[in-house]
């Protein structure tokens, strides 16, 4: 048997992307972790429906938390107020492009906690009794003393931590363009699995969406939004197709949502390296 963590990643950065999701954990079974932004401006939408096909289905729910925008277009914004996180967010709320421009402007490690906990606690309010706790980026790899710090409180929550379960095949997961045809992507995914060694847990992580103009707007100096619209359309097709679960049991892949698995000790550089 072979293991593997199924984690849909940004419920609440678009409409698209949270009915993509929705529509992955209602009629499939191949996501088993969907993880929520609550800085995102769409986090309301659809949020109710996914904590009632939480009691129905057999899948996790966790905090997406967030200290960067990614996007040009896209802003995520804070949930404490501007001025009681200055190292954060600029006067409007909107958080930094991404962790790199940490280095211009160095977070305050207590500032972020705070932050992450106020989105917790409006993850709360919105219903949801979170799962586990992941990040936007892996901002913990860049600020010096996060990662720990990050770990007390999630560990102070009673909460699962991504830290210890990002562990990867030999081979990288598909890279999903957009540009083939979706019998040639699930093909591609067929291969991946056949990488998997026996008794090994893996992890992998999408972040689909039904292409749309607000995924167009997914946009910055790397990537068009037409790239991002077309990459998360194409990871939704995939497991929107039901196939990939077919594969796995096919495979003797189980997919485990992370209060199945086991933690792999400290894997955040692993995940680093390999995103």
């Amino acid at each position: 048997m072979k293991y593997l963590i199924t984690r849909a990643d940004d419920f609440g950065s678009a409409l698209s992307a949270n009915h993509a999701m929705i529509q992955a954990v209602e009629y499939g079974n191949y996501i088993k972790n969907v993880s929520c932004m609550v800085a995102a401006p769409r986090i309301e939408e659809g949020l109710d429906r996914l904590i009632g096909l939480k009691k129905k289905k057999e899948f996790c729910i966790g905090l997406h938390a967030v200290l960067n925008s990614e996007w040009e277009s896209i802003h995520y914004k804070s949930v404490l107020s501007p001025e009681t996180i200055p190292s954060l967010v600029d006067s409007n709320g909107i958080f930094a492009f991404h962790p790199m421009k940490y280095q211009e402007k160095m977070p305050d490690v207590g500032e972020a906690v705070r932050e992450i906990s106020a989105q917790l606690d409006k993850l709360a309010k919105l219903g949801v009794c979170a799962d586990y706790v992941d990040t936007h980026m892996l901002p913990e790899a860049a600020v010096p003393g996060l990662l720990d710090a990050l770990s007390e409180f999630i560990k102070s929550k009673g909460l699962i931590d991504q830290r210890y379960f990002y562990t990867f095949p030999r081979a990288h997961q598909p890279e999903l363009s957009g540009r083939a045809m979706p019998e040639e992507d699930l093909a591609a995914y067929r291969e991946w699995f056949q990488t998997f060694e026996e008794e090994k847990q893996y992890i992998n992580i999408l972040h689909p969406a039904f292409y749309s103009e607000e995924t167009e707007l997914f946009c910055n100096s790397v990537l068009t939004g037409n790239q991002t619209a077309k990459t998360r359309d194409a990871e939704q097709r995939v497991i929107n197709s039901w196939v990939l679960e077919e594969y796995c049991e096919r495979m003797d892949i189980k997919l485990l949502k992370y209060t199945e698995a086991v933690p792999q000790g400290d894997t955040t550089m692993e995940a680093v390296k390999y995103f």
